[in-house]
C-alpha cells in the first residue's frame, strides 16, 4: 500500500488522540492504535513492534510528567515494573511464532 501524505496526517492525528487520552488516564492504548498500523500494510509483526515502540515513547513521555507531579507509587511501579518487563519479554520473544494469518 503506498501512503500518501493525507493518509499519513491522517494516521498521526489518530495517534495523536489516541497518546492525549492514553496520557490523561493512565493507558497506552496499543489496542486502539494498532488497527491503524496494520493498515498501512506492513506485516503483523512488524506492525505489533512498530506499536509497542510508539507505545512505549509515549508512556515515557507521559510518566516523566506523572513523576514531576508526584502522582506514581515506587514500590507499586518498581513490583509492577518489573513483573511486567519480564513478560514483555517473552511475549515479544514469541511474537515470530504468531501464524502469518492470525488477525
Amino acid at each position: 500500500m503506498e501512503i500518501n501524505f493525507i493518509y499519513i496526517l491522517f494516521l498521526s492525528s489518530i495517534c495523536f488522540i489516541i497518546s492525549f487520552i492514553g496520557g490523561l488516564v493512565g493507558l497506552v492504548l496499543g489496542v486502539i492504535r494498532l488497527p491503524f498500523i496494520l493498515s498501512t500494510g506492513l506485516s503483523v509483526t512488524e506492525s505489533v513492534g512498530t506499536n509497542i515502540g510508539v507505545s512505549t515513547l509515549g508512556a515515557i513521555t507521559a510518566a516523566i510528567q506523572h513523576i514531576r507531579n508526584k502522582n506514581i507509587s515506587f514500590p507499586i511501579f518498581i513490583i509492577m515494573a518489573l513483573t511486567g518487563a519480564i513478560g514483555a519479554f517473552y511475549g515479544a520473544l514469541l511474537t515470530k511464532n504468531v501464524p502469518i494469518n492470525f488477525f
